[in-house]
């Protein structure tokens, strides 16, 4: 179902925190004791709850098969509809190829730093073949654009045959399967996962990524600090919903309100937050924490 697949590919990053998975990994720490944090499912939340622009009723009134593939994985061992199943995927091939272009661009990477990487040969090879008078910069930028292609192009194929081979009738099919059947495959996957490793050990642990991830660490830990100590710092439409009933009729603590108040940040709110809250007062001599 197109409309369905588009749907879920809008609202798929939704619930994420400020800070992309460094902002999920410390809002989930923050809430381990308080009920969690999982950005897939603070997306239905949202969905569900936060947002409210009808005023019959909370939420964005979207189907069950809508809220159940942004949620995107199933906790009863089925598996979710094909249009989730592919959203993941795509998200999974934007946020690769968009960080390798990323840090060729800041030069955090060069073209000799992926000599070993196979995707990344393939992806320049077709470039060269196809732009032989192309200046280098055009030729590592088609490049990225080739990979891309060459993963959006085998997921279609194998996932193609994996449903072909399914034989599938009905929706109940699909959750009934072993394993999900929107997939990589063969060459492609291995070369996928090759990329993403490196990726991980060149680009997400570089200097640069790190001193960043700790400011970021900081910034929300302090806010979460300071407002689950002070309920009034918390803006008011916020604050009033503590000890509210919640979407499922649970009463919405302090942590929790607090939590949906972060997660809904930008990374340039989250900053401006934080200085604001770290600004001295005109007594204070402290120097305050600075980005």
């Amino acid at each position: 179902n197109e409309d369905l697949a588009e749907t879920v590919a809008l609202a798929h990053d939704l619930g994420h925190a400020p800070f992309g998975h460094v902002g999920e990994v410390v809002l989930a720490d923050l809430m381990s004791a308080h009920g969690g944090f999982e950005h897939n499912l603070h997306s239905v939340r949202i969905v569900e709850w936060l947002e409210h622009p009808y005023p019959e009723f909370r939420g964005l009134n979207l189907t069950d098969l809508t809220r159940e593939c942004i949620a995107g994985k199933h906790h009863t061992g089925l598996q979710i509809p094909l249009e989730g199943q592919l959203v993941d995927l795509a998200d999974e091939i934007a946020y690769t190829t968009a960080d390798l272009e990323d840090a060729l661009a800041a030069n955090w990477l060069t073209e000799s730093d992926l000599a070993d990487q196979p995707l990344w040969q393939r992806a320049m090879a077709m470039a060269a073949a196809r732009y032989p008078d192309a200046r280098p910069i055009h030729l590592r930028i088609r490049a990225t654009k080739n990979v891309m292609s060459i993963l959006c192009g085998d997921l279609c194929e194998q996932s193609t045959m994996a449903i072909d081979v399914a034989g599938l009738k009905s929706l109940a099919d699909v959750r009934n399967q072993p394993a999900r059947l929107i997939q990589f495959a063969g060459r492609a996957a291995e070369e996928l996962a090759q990329l993403k490793a490196f990726l991980h050990a060149k680009v997400y642990q570089h200097a640069n990524v790190l001193f960043h991830t700790d400011r970021a660490k900081m910034c929300l830990r302090e806010l979460f600090a300071a407002y689950t100590g002070d309920a009034e710092k918390l803006p008011p439409r916020y604050a009033q919903r503590i000890g509210q009933p919640g979407p499922s009729g649970e009463t919405q603590t302090l942590q929790r309100v607090a939590c949906d108040f972060l997660a809904g940040m930008t990374d340039r709110f989250c900053i401006e937050k934080h200085t604001d809250l770290s600004a001295p007062d005109e007594n204070d001599s402290t120097i305050p924490y600075m980005w």
